[in-house]
């Protein structure tokens, strides 16, 4: 049963490096030798950084997201969080459901057995922490999320883009149907355009529609000082510096973890 594999991710990977994969910019400035390191390593993707790194976890709210993580690699784990349903939208797909909250004393480091959940706050940053969190992770380790503006990895490469591009075309060819079941922006109109907006504008569109620093703060706290974990970023100019969290170059992460 697809429950009892989400269960068996409750202290996973105790004791180990949780790499937290966002699509920032920086994520593609890693050499190709980099990211193949990485990508031995224990991570949990989000939009569509399957496209640079190999990842054993993806975690999205977007169905869409989900099935285009499936589709670059079938092998990859993906998490579809759903407000209040555990029902897949789609046969086989992983089901968790999503909780939204603006107290950091909701963050727990283990499942609900009866009715497993994951933390929120409208930005999937919170949706991949508090998985890393459950799975017993020493330490979590971002990359690619600076979230500054609203570009991505995939902006400054037209080869990769023009491959989400026509991947992301295939899915809204086969898939639309369950789209927007929770949420109403994600039409099939909506996807392809998210991914051709010029990159002038997207940078300089801010990346929060409602700004979580403060919250991410408290998270960024509170993995340290009641759960005992480490937190480092590998950008450093980001959301998660200005959080607390400590700068660590990505080579020594990878070297020293």
């Amino acid at each position: 049963m697809i429950l009892d594999e989400i269960l068996a991710l409750q202290g996973k990977h105790a004791g180990e490096t949780v790499f937290v994969i966002g699509s920032g910019p920086t994520l593609g400035e890693y050499s190709i030798e980099m990211r193949a390191a990485l990508s031995n390593r224990v991570c949990i993707g989000v939009n569509r950084t399957q496209y640079l790194v190999g990842l054993k976890y993806f975690i999205s709210s977007y169905i869409s997201e989900n099935i285009l993580a499936k589709t670059v690699n079938s092998k990859t784990f993906t998490i579809h969080t759903r407000d209040g349903s555990t029902e897949s939208l789609i046969p086989g797909y992983a089901v968790l459901k999503r909780i939204y909250s603006e107290n950091v004393d909701d963050l727990k480091d283990s499942f609900d057995v009866e009715s497993p959940y994951l933390i929120t706050r409208n930005n999937v940053i919170f949706l991949a922490t508090n998985l890393a969190l459950i799975m017993g992770a020493k330490r979590i380790v971002y990359v690619g999320c600076e979230q500054r503006n609203g570009l991505h990895f995939y902006n400054s490469d037209d080869n990769i883009l023009n491959r989400i591009v026509l991947d992301m075309s295939g899915v809204v060819h086969q898939y639309s149907g369950v789209f927007g079941k929770d949420h109403p922006y994600e039409t099939p109109l909506n996807v392809m355009r998210a991914l051709t907006t010029d990159p002038d504008i997207l940078k300089n569109r801010p990346f929060y529609v409602q700004d979580h620093g403060q919250l991410l703060a408290q998270w960024v706290a509170c993995l340290s000082e009641k759960f005992s974990r480490e937190v480092y970023s590998c950008a450093s100019d980001s959301v998660l510096i200005d959080a607390g969290a400590k700068y660590i170059s990505l080579e020594d992460a990878l070297s020293a973890y």
